[in-house]
């Protein structure tokens, strides 16, 4: 976390995550997607130097160990209008809850639609794919649901200023910018 603030990448401290030696990362928001792109792998990079440095090895592949939980790279996506205002939040259309505008379940829909053409960039290597397997906490289908983390859509709980959702099919292997951009 110190090298990372050292090289001024917004990012919270490291994470046990479900597997040994596993680590979540949660980088702070940005509102510029090819910055945000630009940290994920600046960030990768100091977590190389350090891991070097201690005499350890950083993995970012999708599954490095076939007994345990992979490695994603989850997209977390939100839209503001000209005004700042949410644009997945509830607009004229309010509706009973969850407070979702018919414009977040046409986003949501748009990429799950577009999740078999955009899978090669997803998932990049033959290793990948051996992330995407049932009981693995990744998804393994184009579906989508509210604060469940199996799903490839994933909408966190939140108000309405945050509601988002959570792109969760690519894998830590994945290029972030091509991620990205298919996201988008």
């Amino acid at each position: 976390h110190d090298r990372s603030h050292q090289q001024n990448l917004p990012a919270h401290p490291p994470i046990s995550d479900y597997s040994a030696g596993q680590c979540e990362i949660h980088r702070h928001h940005v509102d510029d997607a090819v910055l945000a792109c630009d940290h994920a792998v600046m960030l990768q990079r100091v977590i190389n130097a350090a891991a070097r440095k201690h005499g350890f090895i950083a993995c970012f592949m999708a599954k490095p160990f076939e007994e345990d939980a992979g490695n994603g790279l989850h997209i977390h996506m939100s839209l503001v209008d000209k005004n700042g205002q949410n644009y997945f939040s509830h607009g004229k259309e309010k509706m009973a809850l969850p407070p979702f505008s018919a414009r977040l379940r046409y986003a949501v829909g748009g990429i799950l639609k577009l999740m078999p053409e955009s899978t090669a960039l997803f998932c990049p290597n033959a290793n990948s794919y051996r992330r995407l397997r049932p009981d693995s906490f990744a998804p393994v289908e184009p579906n989508w649901g509210v604060n469940h983390r199996v799903v490839a859509a994933r909408i966190p709980e939140s108000d309405e200023k945050a509601l988002r959702f959570e792109h969760r099919v690519a894998g830590a292997d994945a290029n972030p910018y091509l991620v990205m951009a298919a996201v988008l």
